[in-house]
């Protein structure tokens, strides 16, 4: 039996595509070391033992102080990137139902959280971020970015 290295098996990350009254909430991020000064979602790794749908509810109660239901998380997107020398699996997640109001509980890594409409996205916004929210109505689709 063949077990994959621990230098070759991809990192999971959960994003979360919050849209309300037509408008999608991004994240500026600052002193993380990873695309610093771009906008993106919600978003974090999945720790050892999480499943995907549970690192996004922890991850949106870290970060935006936010209560979702884990039948609130609708999958919309899934991508194989290799990135800055690291393979990820990116699952995108939608809500458009949550509790309590979305506010900034890491100042130290967010410098802004913002709503904008589709046709407002930065221009700094992470690339395949940007991607995923403008194919938003196309159904789910997975995808593959930095393979050769």
């Amino acid at each position: 039996i063949l077990y994959m290295s621990e230098e070759h098996r991809p990192y999971s990350a959960s994003y979360l595509i919050l849209k309300k009254e037509g408008k999608f909430l991004l994240m500026k991020r600052k002193n993380t070391g990873f695309k610093d000064g771009m906008y993106s979602l919600v978003s974090g790794h999945v720790d050892e033992g999480e499943n995907f749908k549970d690192a996004m509810i922890r991850e949106a109660k870290e970060e935006v102080s936010i209560e979702i239901q884990k039948e609130e998380l609708k999958t919309t997107n899934v991508i194989h990137r290799k990135s800055e020398g690291r393979t990820y699996v990116d699952i995108f997640f939608q809500a458009e139902k949550w509790e309590g109001r979305p506010e900034n509980m890491e100042p130290e890594k967010c410098s802004e959280l913002s709503w904008f409409r589709k046709e407002e996205i930065p221009e700094n916004t992470v690339d395949y971020v940007e991607h995923v929210i403008e194919d938003l109505n196309t159904g789910m689709t997975y995808e593959e970015k930095g393979w050769k």
